[in-house]
């Protein structure tokens, strides 16, 4: 009950972040409310350009209708529901579908509660077990949004045309390129809130930082080319002043 109680909270912080940081007014009430909730395995969310239907959550993009070419990685505070948003702004953008790709690792700002919540339970389980009483079932490794980009780079069926991460995302973006094994790969790679290195062999990236981004000059290496966003700060959501207009910057890129 204490565990369930740590992640509810977790999951509620992260519902409203979300609300700040990405564009959730894309998605309807129907799409928002048919999300799942994060899982240690991760998700593949199929997310459509506005007004077509199909938006869903996969556990592979094997089981996806047809491949898609075009993946994004959201940022450290994204539920589902940020990741589609995010995804929703690429969708409308290159008008077709993108594969969001989810890791639960992206718990955001509560994700820090979702560490202790972690620490106690392995207490809790070895003060049950020295009593004789059965302790809870370990949680499930979490894979990191990292592995699961490199398992769709690395997948010679995948045609991967472009690349869009938002802050962490890029990172994870970055990260996952470094460790590419398919040297046929060299897609559009896009980054939004976070300038970071790149391996040299992708020749088509383009990467953006808002002037009044902050948080995103913290984690960003301002001495590789990027372009300056004017009044723009960290957040996507369109309905806030100095928005960081997700779509019309993909579509410029």
């Amino acid at each position: 009950m204490f565990f369930s109680t740590l992640h509810s909270g977790a999951s509620v912080l992260n519902f409203w972040f979300d609300e700040w940081f990405y564009d959730v007014a894309s998605l309807s009430p129907e799409e928002s409310a048919a999300l799942p909730s994060l899982r240690a395995e991760g998700w593949f969310l199929w997310v459509p350009p506005a007004g077509q239907p199909g938006l869903q959550a996969y556990r592979s993009v094997a089981e996806m209708p047809q491949p898609p070419r075009i993946f994004t990685v959201a940022g450290s505070v994204a539920s589902c529901r940020g990741a589609a948003a995010l995804a929703r702004n690429v969708a409308d953008a290159y008008g077709q579908p993108v594969c969001a790709v989810v890791s639960a690792e992206q718990a955001g700002w509560a994700q820090g509660w979702s560490a202790c919540s972690q620490w106690t339970e392995a207490w809790c389980n070895l003060a049950l077990a020295c009593w004789g009483l059965n302790p809870t079932p370990p949680s499930a490794r979490v894979r990191s949004g990292s592995e699961l980009l490199l398992e769709i780079l690395n997948d010679e069926s995948l045609a991967v045309d472009v690349l869009v991460g938002h802050s962490q995302g890029s990172l994870t973006l970055a990260t996952a390129l470094a460790h590419c094994e398919r040297s046929d790969l060299n897609p559009a790679i896009v980054t939004l809130g976070g300038v970071v290195d790149v391996p040299a062999r992708f020749q088509h990236v383009q990467q953006y930082l808002g002037s009044l981004d902050l948080l995103g000059r913290l984690n960003s290496r301002l001495h590789l080319a990027h372009v300056s966003v004017p009044n723009a700060a960290h957040h996507l959501n369109t309905r806030w002043v100095f928005h960081c207009d997700a779509q019309q910057l993909v579509k410029s890129a």
